[in-house]
């Protein structure tokens, strides 16, 4: 059995919480339940090509913003960020790559939820007359998982000490992907 990553978990930062969200950050990390590798990815998105292209802005979602730490909210107006659409061709690509990685093992897009993260990047890739490079049954939801664990009385989630910035893309990911990984290897009987 091949341990390459054939798992990747997307995590956005957005300015609104509606599948038609502006993204400001895109961040996701490539994984194999069977094993440690990781691959990452991350880009800082424009939010004003975002909302050229429809995406949309919450009050609410600003509001929330301003209550987060510096290094959360440096996402809002980074230097370095690039129009949603080069944002998104350059994560289709890393999310290509993964997929011949995979050798033909199915590959998972996991959101927290995926009704969020991968609805609102669906919509992205459609404003921007792009292909969405995951198919509909590769949907994958960390919140279904995390209830698993809470139903067999396990919340990793909470116990993992967190690591990295609270709201940046990729530092979200790859927390998320430990929490899985640990509920998964606790289903499975594994002690990790």
């Amino acid at each position: 059995m091949s341990t390459a990553p054939n798992e990747i978990m997307l995590d956005l930062e957005t300015l609104d919480n509606k599948p038609t969200s502006a993204i400001v950050a895109i961040g996701a990390a490539a994984f194999n339940f069977e094993s440690e590798e990781l691959d990452t990815f991350y880009t800082n998105v424009d939010k004003w090509s975002s909302i050229a292209n429809g995406c949309t802005v919450d009050q609410g979602t600003l509001d929330w913003w301003n209550r987060q730490s510096d290094a959360a909210k440096a996402v809002l107006n980074a230097e370095d960020a690039i129009p949603l659409k080069e944002a998104l061709k350059l994560f289709s690509e890393w999310v290509v790559k993964i997929r011949k990685g995979a050798h033909k093992m199915e590959l998972g897009i996991w959101g927290n939820d995926n009704t969020f993260d991968l609805t609102i990047s669906e919509h992205g890739f459609r404003v921007c007359n792009l292909p969405c490079p995951w198919n509909y049954w590769e949907s994958r939801s960390v919140r279904t998982l995390v209830n698993i664990g809470d139903r067999l009385g396990i919340n990793p989630k909470k116990d993992i000490p967190r690591e990295g910035v609270h709201h940046n893309a990729v530092d979200d990911s790859l927390h998320q992907v430990k929490y899985c990984k640990a509920i998964m290897a606790h289903i499975k009987g594994e002690q990790k």
